[in-house]
């Protein structure tokens, strides 16, 4: 990764600036999170996901009546 070999600061024309590979890390970081949320890969995003379809279940009719 750029950011662990060049580290936070870079040479700039103005002497040292903000790496900018960090700011491309967290854009990349932040899709990347949406993105688990839409797929439901945390415990509070599959509870927040509507899934279509009976939420019963057929065979619960046989042990109740």
């Amino acid at each position: 990764m750029q950011v662990a070999r060049s580290g936070l600061t870079v040479a700039g024309a103005r002497g040292q600036v903000k790496n900018p590979a960090l700011t491309a890390l967290k854009d990349y970081a932040e899709i990347v999170g949406r993105y688990g949320a839409r797929f439901g890969l945390t415990p509070s995003d599959r509870a927040s996901l509507s899934i279509g379809g009976d939420a019963r279940d057929p065979k619960d009719d046989l042990l109740t009546g």
